[in-house]
């Protein structure tokens, strides 16, 4: 499902995922620009759009169902930190 695949490429807690599931559930159409390709979504047919509050339910639900029953999300999403070291000032030049 692309949510899902959403979910692997953006984590678990993102609200890039929740801002596109909100848009495409009230809306009804989406599309996801991505740096080399882009996605449309569209609900299928007979499907009708909803309210927020309603839109936000089933995603917090949907996420509840999906996670990892361990409870562990380490397993499911690689988080990138970056760290760098503080910067160092000259003694008495007031520059760095």
């Amino acid at each position: 499902m692309v949510i899902d695949e959403f979910l692997l490429k953006l984590g678990q807690s993102n609200a890039h995922v929740l801002g596109v599931v909100i848009q495409l559930l009230t809306r009804g159409k989406v599309r996801v620009d991505f740096r080399d390709y882009y996605i449309r979504l569209e609900l299928g047919p007979g499907v009708t759009a909803m309210n927020r509050s309603e839109a936000v339910a089933v995603f917090d639900d949907y996420i509840k169902r999906h996670k990892n029953p361990d409870g562990d999300r380490s397993a499911d999403v690689t988080q990138k930190i970056m760290v760098q070291a503080p910067r160092v000032s000259l003694p008495g030049t007031g520059q760095q």
